[in-house]
């Protein structure tokens, strides 16, 4: 069976503009987003995404071209952390950073900036998150994400008190 999902959207995104997608459960938010995501892909129209300085239709990228373009300019913030249980709440936000060879030190400073905006106590970086409350895990989860260097980010479900008005509030 096919369903008729996103039928016509169309989205424009320019660079420093911070979106939320706001609806009812089950209008297609994070669908959209799994699409930015190229983690769904339609069966017609394009995905078009500003990759360096080319423009690349995720929908008939290649595979190794999609990896690449979630290394450097989309990132993902999923509903849940998902992390190896023993690593601090600093070495998680932290991560993303260091993979793209950013030193060790701006890293940890950058960590503790998000981890600070985000309300997590700084008695809690050097824990585990899994010893956290769903809500602190979450603002790690978001610090995470917020962390990466690309220029795109895609964050699902937030908070229900961070709504259109204060979502600007703590991602500058």
């Amino acid at each position: 069976m096919r369903l008729p999902v996103l039928n016509r959207a169309s989205l424009t995104v320019n660079a420093g503009e911070c979106v939320v997608l706001h609806g009812h459960s089950g209008s297609g938010k994070s669908t959209l987003l799994r699409s930015l995501y190229a983690n769904y892909l339609p069966d017609e129209g394009q995905i078009q995404i500003k990759h360096g300085d080319e423009w690349v239709d995720l929908v008939t990228a290649p595979a190794r071209k999609v990896v690449e373009i979630r290394k450097t300019t989309v990132g993902w913030v999923s509903q849940f952390l998902r992390v190896i249980p023993r690593i601090s709440a600093l070495e998680v936000v932290m991560q993303p950073l260091l993979d793209t060879g950013v030193p060790r030190e701006a890293c940890a400073a950058k960590a503790a900036r998000l981890l600070t905006r985000l309300n997590v106590p700084e008695r809690l970086w050097h824990l585990a998150p899994s010893t956290f409350s769903g809500g602190e895990q979450q603002r790690v989860n978001i610090a995470r994400g917020l962390s990466s260097t690309t220029p795109f980010c895609c964050l699902t479900n937030l908070p229900p008190r961070w709504t259109p008005k204060t979502a600007p509030r703590w991602w500058n």
